[in-house]
């Protein structure tokens, strides 16, 4: 197959994020700006576009608290950018660097097969989904496209880092998205099936079969058909890590309480009523915050996966396998009930020392003002 019949990318979730402190006047078009800026002072970079959306070009208004992050699932500036699109040149012996940093020095590499990519980030509802093309392969043909999403996120984070622009990349994992892409230009009749999907032990493959009008702008095509779904499969592995970070929290805490009620003798831990129910109560109000926000986030996820299946678009098996698979994983089901269970037993277990103590403070208190009060009485 010919190199102009055959192109091959990989999928991942970063974009230029901003890096500046609030508070702060934010302006969208100083954002693209400065975009453009960073982009124009790499020799490696050429033929570069930013482009904002129409209506968000004189917006300004002033940034307060912490900038959100997309690792948390927030992507800022949400409504300001449609798409930056830029070739790149990478030589291989900054790959080769860029891969041992990462993967340590013993790690066997044979490098992309080209130095010379495509990258195109476009914002969609839920999330930033970018393709990184890999241009010119040499005769090798292509070899794992995804590790072009890596190897070009970390290069240009090395660059951010040494600029002065208030730009940083941010990620959402995993990125790359689990599957290598190839394009081929469809020479049949038309009747094949246009994405065809293969399950392999490492990283999948994704063969896209295309007519020569699509092939010609392959990535576009492949943004029309299949962007809003890889959006929403990041923003639901987003909503996955997060929920899995609050409740290693969650059980932290709770193995912490444990320890503590059970390894101390039974006189320090009874007297110290207050404070152990203090902490029961700290535990309880997480499990139910972490209960309350997954019925938030499944409302909005489960009417956006069903929006999403009912298209036409994008609808191929892999996509409905992936997202339907990629959705019961972020709601996985987490033993809440049970540690309000023994929440409750712990509380109660102890009610009665509880009851003790407050019995004997207001004795002691009621006694104490008794003898207060008789005192003044007779004094003359």
């Amino acid at each position: 197959m010919t190199t102009n019949k055959f192109t091959s990318f990989g999928v991942g979730c970063f974009h230029f994020g901003v890096s500046t402190k609030a508070p702060h006047l934010f302006r969208h078009k100083a954002y693209a700006e400065d975009i453009e800026q960073f982009l124009r002072s790499l020799d490696t970079v050429e033929d570069f576009s930013v482009n904002l959306l129409p209506y968000s070009a004189d917006d300004e208004y002033e940034l307060r608290g912490s900038v959100p992050s997309l690792s948390e699932g927030e992507l800022f500036p949400s409504q300001a950018l449609s798409s930056v699109d830029f070739s790149l040149r990478i030589p291989p012996r900054a790959q080769r660097a860029i891969a041992n940093e990462i993967e340590g020095a013993a790690y066997s590499w044979d490098g992309l097969g080209t130095e010379r990519f495509r990258i195109r980030t476009e914002y969609f509802y839920h999330a930033p989904v970018t393709v990184v093309e890999c241009l010119d392969m040499d005769e090798r043909g292509p070899e794992n496209p995804s590790d072009a999403v890596w190897i070009v996120r970390e290069y240009l984070a090395s660059k951010l880092e040494e600029s002065t622009l208030d730009l940083q990349m941010q990620i959402m994992g995993p990125s790359p998205f689990h599957a290598d892409f190839f394009v081929c230009l469809d020479e049949t009749d038309g009747s094949e099936e246009q994405i065809k999907y293969d399950k392999r032990l490492g990283y999948d493959v994704v063969d896209i079969r295309l007519s020569s009008s699509d092939f010609r702008n392959a990535v576009h095509w492949f943004f029309n058909q299949c962007g809003d779904q890889l959006s929403m499969y990041y923003w639901l592995k987003c909503i996955q890590r997060r929920r899995s970070t609050v409740w290693l929290e969650i059980q932290h805490n709770w193995n912490a309480l444990h320890q503590s009620l059970e390894s101390e003798n039974g006189i320090r831990r009874r007297l110290d009523v207050f404070g152990k129910r203090r902490k029961i109560e700290e535990l309880v109000n997480q499990v139910m915050r972490f209960r309350a926000n997954t019925m938030f986030r499944y409302r909005e996820a489960s009417s956006s996966h069903k929006n999403l299946l009912a298209k036409k678009q994008g609808t191929s098996k892999f996509w409905r396998e992936n997202l339907t698979d990629t959705f019961d994983e972020a709601f996985s089901e987490y033993p809440t009930a049970e540690v309000l269970e023994l929440a409750k037993f712990y509380e109660s277990r102890d009610a009665k020392w509880r009851d003790r103590v407050y019995f004997l403070l207001a004795a002691l208190v009621g006694g104490a003002v008794g003898a207060v009060i008789t005192q003044w009485w007779r004094s003359p």
